[in-house]
């Protein structure tokens, strides 16, 4: 958990865990096809110490990942090393953020869009890649009834620049 009071993030970390080690024919298919990394917690002194959504500087680690200090936010500067110790070798498919909602109820995701630049610098949506950010969402509503893609973002506000997605 990035943000301490987001608990039902670690229920749903754990399920999956679960899964992934189980004796399904799926979870033995993605053992045997894919690497998968697990980091169970990223803020366990806010964890500890009862914070809501920050660490014990009072800053929300989850803006943090553009500029992570290996410091004050050692654990989010360690995951984001270790994600490019893996591009080194291989491609990521998947970089899963888990956290819980205080209000909306079920599952559902925030994802980012991906930009390509035109000629004079000014963005321009890439949606092909935009379009494969969707299939997970998708599958998943398809697959489950928890699950809304109607509810998943597809968009990254400003104020959330430094967050994982």
């Amino acid at each position: 958990r990035v943000h301490p009071g987001e608990t039902q993030a670690s229920f749903a970390l754990e399920g999956m865990v679960g899964f992934l080690l189980s004796d399904h024919p799926r979870a033995k298919e993605i053992r045997k096809g894919m690497i998968v990394y697990v980091v169970p917690m990223l803020n366990p002194d806010g964890v500890i110490q009862g914070n809501h959504r920050t660490d014990l500087c009072g800053m929300d680690m989850n803006r943090r990942w553009s500029q992570p200090s290996p410091w004050i936010h050692p654990t989010i500067y360690a995951v984001k090393n270790l994600s490019y110790l893996i591009k080194e070798e291989r491609n990521i498919d998947v970089f899963c953020d888990i956290h819980g909602h205080f209000q909306a109820h079920g599952g559902f995701m925030y994802c980012c869009s991906y930009d390509k630049e035109k000629g004079n610098g000014v963005p321009k949506p890439d949606y092909e890649k935009d379009s494969m950010l969707r299939v997970i969402p998708q599958l998943l509503s398809e697959k489950n009834e928890f699950f809304s893609f109607k509810y998943s973002t597809f968009t990254m506000e400003a104020y959330k620049a430094g967050s994982a997605r």
